[in-house]
């Protein structure tokens, strides 16, 4: 069975919410407003370290703000998803613990300001993220919805701060995708659609939030079509953004698995232009790619990415456990395309 997504799929639910970005307005500090579209623009190319390196401007320089922790956390776990390394646990934490306390000093001083509450929101809200990929799934939804409590005040002291539109639209999709079997909760999925379809008519900081979200909401409906236009959206502009081509490759497997392979292998190239193709990243890709040729009836190629991802060696024992369910499915794929090329 084919994966719906790169990082699994409840794993990218809060992912929707909470994606690399900044405000969907000027922040009020004009400094503070130009390193974070710096920032961004570094997150969006994938440049990790040249991010880091204005995110720490801004811890240094405006102490008293939450902002730089946050998105020095942000690019951590971006960084982490992107590569399929382990996640700098200690850091991440340390980083949004202390997000959490300067936005609750924040509060203190004046719980009705936009920012303030946008602060905490945005704090808790990548707390939330990231206990959602690290299956700690109870606390992720009590920080998640603590996240969206601010993110609506923000929405009733400014209507058009779309942040909280986004974070609104995605949460009604999921909530009622998720909790469809429960009885007499409402279907709000296509009021969240129609949020998200509203948001981007609006080229904001969090555009590519919306992007983001909506590529995957129409994965998960089967509108294959509508993710890829939205993905190139995207990409017409950043054209070496990974996440999106990874958004991009899944909308074509149903679509057109030859186009789809092209895209998983450009990753695979991409990753290792760089040094960064290691054990994970690397068997997930050419697993997704012997998938999909198996699909299309060439086995002789689905095998030949099993047996390559079969006699990879010196895969420690963290690396292994974070794949050693993926490599069963190899072995057993293996095993099937033997009986193919066989003729049994």
């Amino acid at each position: 069975m084919l994966e719906t997504e790169p990082l699994g799929r409840f794993k990218l639910i809060l992912f929707l919410f909470f994606s690399v970005a900044v405000s969907a307005q000027s922040f009020p500090e004009k400094k503070v407003d130009e390193l974070l579209k710096t920032g961004s623009q570094f997150i969006l190319n994938q440049d990790y370290a040249s991010a880091d390196s204005i995110f720490k401007i801004l811890e240094m320089e405006f102490k008293n703000l939450p902002i730089g922790n946050i998105y020095y956390a942000a690019n951590s776990i971006a960084k982490s998803l992107d590569y399929g390394t382990e996640f700098e646990h200690d850091f991440i934490i340390s980083n949004l613990e202390h997000a959490v306390k300067l936005s609750e000093i924040l509060l203190d001083e004046n719980e009705n300001n936009l920012w303030n509450n946008y602060y905490m929101a945005l704090s808790k809200g990548y707390l939330a993220y990231y206990l959602a990929l690290e299956e700690e799934y109870i606390d992720a939804f009590s920080e998640g919805y603590f996240s969206i409590s601010f993110f609506n005040r923000c929405s009733e002291i400014n209507p058009e701060f779309y942040e909280s539109k986004i974070a609104a639209g995605s949460l009604l999709y999921w909530k009622s995708e998720k909790a469809n079997w429960i009885p007499f909760v409402k279907d709000d999925k296509q009021t969240g659609i129609n949020i998200l379809e509203e948001v981007i008519k609006h080229k904001t900081y969090n555009y590519y939030i919306a992007v983001n979200s909506l590529l995957w909401i129409y994965i998960n409906e089967k509108d294959f079509n509508k993710a890829i236009e939205i993905a190139n959206l995207v990409l017409n502009e950043y054209p070496g953004n990974r996440y999106f081509q990874w958004g991009l490759a899944r909308a074509f497997e149903e679509i057109d698995k030859h186009k789809a392979i092209k895209i998983y292998s450009g990753i695979l190239k991409s990753l290792n232009s760089i040094n960064r193709l290691n054990f994970f990243n690397e068997i997930t890709l050419k697993h997704k790619i012997a998938m999909l040729y198996e699909r299309i009836g060439n086995y002789k190629s689905a095998m030949f990415y099993c047996s390559e991802i079969l006699s990879i060696q010196f895969i420690n024992e963290n690396e292994l456990n974070r794949i050693n369910e993926r490599l069963v499915r190899v072995k057993e794929q293996k095993e099937r395309l033997a009986k193919l090329l066989n003729g049994e």
